[in-house]
């Protein structure tokens, strides 16, 4: 599959590059909010735009990432408070390694009987 992925890549940047090469000669003008920009180089222009938009993205999924560890952190530490209470109810001094955990074999419809 990395491979099908790195090859996808490799024909969108060659079709890119060809893009590049045929707009060499031709410029526009870019009319910002503040300022006028006269005479800009297109392939500027399309580089300039993709490089925003590759930066916008991996900013966003980094967001993403950060957010998803800090609640798996989280999450990980209400299961240990848990555990540790099962242990301290059942009387026993460490936590309870007999019973199934979540996405394990035998887990499905697992139940814990009062002893």
């Amino acid at each position: 599959m990395k491979i099908a992925v790195t090859l996808f890549w490799i024909i969108i940047v060659a079709l890119l590059l060809g893009l590049f090469s045929l707009n060499v000669g031709q410029t526009v003008n870019i009319d910002l909010l503040f300022t006028d920009l006269q005479q800009v180089n297109l392939v500027t222009v399309i580089y300039v735009s993709v490089l925003a938009g590759f930066l916008l993205g991996l900013t966003f999924w980094l967001v993403r990432l950060i957010k998803g560890k800090k609640e798996e952190s989280r999450l990980k530490k209400t299961i240990k408070q848990l555990n540790e209470e099962l242990a301290a109810m059942s009387g026993k001094a460490d936590a309870p390694e007999e019973l199934p955990r979540l996405g394990e074999a035998g887990s499905e419809g697992a139940t814990v009987e009062n002893p």
